[in-house]
């Protein structure tokens, strides 16, 4: 679909796709490679600053009701478009909180 192609042009990382979907990853990196979305390095996300932290509560609670992967595509763009793989870390922290039995969910 568009928002999963948008989520991976955002530098969603395949532990983030997965849980929000259950797709591999073979399909993930073919996906990418397919798109032409660059190969990321790894490393450790980068810690949000206060402001930030502050702007992705705010964007979550202000989504709420809307499918987890349109929720997090928002979050993104309400934080100046920062690459998902920063911000999933909070986010799946947020989503346990509001699930506590979250493992993967496959519905949009």
């Amino acid at each position: 679909t568009e928002l999963l192609r948008t989520l991976i042009q955002r530098d969603a990382s395949f532990p983030m796709i997965n849980a929000l979907t259950g797709m591999g990853k073979a399909v993930f990196q073919d996906m990418r490679k397919a798109m032409g979305v660059p190969i990321t390095k790894g490393g450790p996300p980068r810690r949000l600053s206060e402001e930030e932290h502050e702007t992705l509560y705010y964007a979550w609670h202000d989504t709420e009701g809307e499918p987890l992967p349109k929720r997090c595509l928002n979050v993104s763009k309400a934080i100046d478009n920062i690459a998902l793989r920063h911000i999933w870390p909070y986010l799946s922290q947020m989503i346990k909180n509001e699930i506590p039995e979250f493992d993967r969910v496959t519905t949009w």
